[in-house]
């Protein structure tokens, strides 16, 4: 979708400047938010989605302020009264598919109200006065059209649209999330939840504080639930402990338990570590309604 042109582009090398990105990392990063755009905001008005949303689709590892304020600052995407957020001359960077569907559904691009970068403000022109009829003084002037940017398209039902949009936020969830099992149920228990842009941020919040805990990084992320159980838990709730230093200033450094795991050796965790995977195997097989090959009392002497 990019442009060859672009990296020549003085606010390509601004953008490496600033961001410290070797040319195939920015020239990524731009790609990736111009097929967020096309697939998600077809008519180029990213902001109705949080930047959290925005920066996790991308796959920005820093802050997603961050990410927000080095396209605002190099000109790639514009603050906008109306829509928070646009891509800069979306219409010249968007492909034949996006403006397919366009066309289709009636709509246009979104143009920003006050272009400050590289074309001058697009005059606006002075309204004819409505002559009011003499033999009927009752008439009104005519609303005027939709403003630019908006759908014509009313054929298109609410229902179908906050389906759409709930749709998109799983996508969003989907791609951020790291086991991705049982798409189909995934897909229920979010559409059970319904979340609004609000929720859908706090919960790509969570996945995102959940990738550095305990559960989820050990034995190759095993433990990690599958997205359809950790939605209809609603685990996004809860307070993943994190490990390494972090993880000790969330647990507490008086915490007792903590300072008598960390008297254990290297060999002892990984031996605990061991047994707690076989026993949650032998549960498993419980459940299951399997025998233990090994006995009842398989774990007890290893304590």
């Amino acid at each position: 979708m990019a442009l060859r042109a672009v990296p020549d582009h003085p606010k390509f090398q601004h953008l490496m400047a600033l961001s410290g990105l070797p040319k195939y990392e920015v020239l990524g990063l731009l790609e990736a938010l111009w097929h967020f755009t096309g697939r998600f905001t077809p008519q180029g008005n990213i902001g109705k989605y949080p930047d959290a949303q925005i920066a996790a689709w991308i796959g920005w590892t820093g802050q997603a302020l961050d990410l927000i304020s080095l396209l605002i600052t190099c000109g790639w995407i514009e603050e906008d009264d109306t829509h928070r957020l646009i891509v800069h001359d979306w219409n010249e960077h968007a492909d034949r598919a996006t403006r397919a569907t366009l066309a289709r559904h009636k709509c246009s691009f979104v143009l920003h109200t006050c272009n400050t970068h590289d074309t001058l403000p697009v005059p606006v022109p002075v309204p004819e006065p409505v002559i009011i009829s003499k033999r009927n003084t009752s008439s009104h002037p005519k609303p005027p059209k939709s403003a630019v940017g908006e759908c014509a398209d009313d054929s298109v039902s609410n229902s179908k649209k906050e389906t759409n949009a709930l749709q998109a936020r799983f996508d969003l969830f989907w791609a951020a999330y790291p086991r991705r099992t049982a798409k189909g149920e995934a897909v229920k228990s979010w559409f059970k939840i319904k979340p609004s842009d609000e929720l859908a941020g706090r919960i790509l919040d969570s996945v995102e504080a959940h990738k550095t805990c305990e559960q989820w990084l050990k034995s190759n992320g095993q433990f990690i639930p599958h997205p359809a159980t950790w939605l209809n838990q609603r685990r996004w709730e809860d307070e993943p402990e994190t490990v390494g230093v972090a993880g000790r200033e969330d647990r507490g450094s008086n915490n007792p338990a903590f300072l008598e795991l960390e008297k254990r050796t290297p060999e002892e965790i990984a031996r605990l570590d061991r047994i707690r995977a076989e026993m949650e195997a032998d549960m498993a097989r419980r459940a299951a309604g399997l025998p233990n090959p090994n006995g009842e009392a398989e774990y007890e002497h290893r304590f």
